[in-house]
């Protein structure tokens, strides 16, 4: 199995005086480090976004909504990588707060059809503002070239992932 290290692990060899193998710092593993940059960031912006009412999770339901226009719950639950029964219950509570509206497609019954409300879109703007001041500082010191690349890896990265994720497949 490859595995992402960003140093390799030369000293990692057994010691001479007994079995203990020594690993690299976590800080230096891309698996550990994107997941303490995940942490961080959903910490930061949910504490910025506290003076919305809302979370990371509803603030990019939101987003995509604006963006998008309408989406099916299914895709917007695909669109923020969450099962349909959390989109639900994420969508009941933006529901709740007047910001989307939910309504069965003409076309497919079956179907449920999220939009954003008026009152989403105002939200949206505001959360706009505050994520242009985040990113800003988010992204100090790293070129347009490097967030290019970054993105990117990333994205190849997360379909790897899916794939995994997805049953009868895997690693």
């Amino acid at each position: 199995m490859e595995s992402y290290h960003l140093e390799p692990y030369g000293r990692g060899e057994k010691e001479k005086q007994g079995s203990t193998l020594k690993r690299r710092d976590p800080n230096r593993q891309l698996e550990y480090l994107l997941v303490e940059v995940v942490r961080l960031q959903l910490r930061v912006y949910n504490q910025r976004f506290r003076a919305t009412g809302l979370n990371q999770s509803q603030v990019s339901a939101l987003v995509h909504l604006d963006r998008i226009e309408e989406l099916s719950q299914t895709d917007l639950a695909a669109r923020l990588g969450m099962r349909k029964a959390a989109t639900g219950t994420l969508l009941e509570g933006l529901e709740g707060k007047g910001l989307v509206e939910r309504r069965r497609s003409r076309e497919d019954r079956r179907l449920q059809l999220v939009s954003i409300t008026d009152a989403g879109r105002n939200v949206v703007d505001q959360v706009d503002h505050l994520a242009e001041d985040l990113g800003t500082g988010y992204r100090r010191g790293i070129s347009r070239d490097e967030r290019l690349q970054l993105v990117s890896i990333l994205q190849r990265l997360r379909d790897n992932l899916r794939r995994m994720d997805t049953p009868g497949e895997g690693a």
